[in-house]
């Protein structure tokens, strides 16, 4: 199946699809048991999902990806210090956002929806001036990560979810990792 996906920032009225894509992906495609699934609605949301810019990719009008950024507010980016172990200076101020939710359909797992998705959160992102973006990712998917430029944090236990930060102003470690981001500099 070689159909590009169409990628648009989702709306209000698009969460209750988005919940349930994203349940029946990680329950029942991938059979995996997660503690913040809804079993009774079916759905997988949080309370992230309505103060955040989630992106759907669409193929001939059905959800086959979604993908969540949230700017961080600097009482989060204690929440990131103390639950990850990442180390910021003291009164560090910067535009910095989370990338979660990140769901593909299995049928849908190319390199293309991945690559859409996160270059649509890079685009937002810089454009909001963003200089760091952390996201939380399974320990399969961290060489694809990095390929983009994310790093790992030096703390990297977190359940079974690993931390990298991808600093969109580091110019240098795009350029040596080749990152696919670098087009848009």
């Amino acid at each position: 199946m070689n159909l590009k996906p169409e990628i648009r920032l989702a709306g209000f009225n698009d969460l209750p699809l988005i919940r349930r894509f994203r349940f029946d992906v990680i329950c029942i495609k991938d059979a995996r048991s997660v503690p913040y699934a809804d079993v009774h609605t079916r759905e997988i949301g949080d309370q992230l999902d309505f103060s955040s810019d989630i992106y759907v990719a669409e193929i001939e009008g059905e959800i086959v990806g979604t993908i969540r950024t949230t700017l961080i507010e600097n009482s989060t980016v204690n929440g990131l210090e103390n639950g990850f172990g990442v180390s910021l200076p003291k009164n560090y101020c910067c535009v910095q956002s989370f990338t979660s939710r990140l769901v593909i359909d299995p049928r849908f797992r190319s390199l293309r929806v991945f690559d859409q998705l996160v270059k649509c959160v890079f685009v937002a992102n810089y454009a909001k001036h963003v200089v760091r973006d952390y996201a939380a990712c399974r320990p399969s998917l961290l060489p694809l990560f990095e390929r983009y430029g994310w790093k790992q944090t030096q703390r990297d236990e977190s359940g079974d979810l690993k931390l990298v930060i991808l600093s969109l102003c580091d110019l240098a470690h795009l350029q040596s990792c080749k990152s696919p981001f670098l087009v848009y500099f």
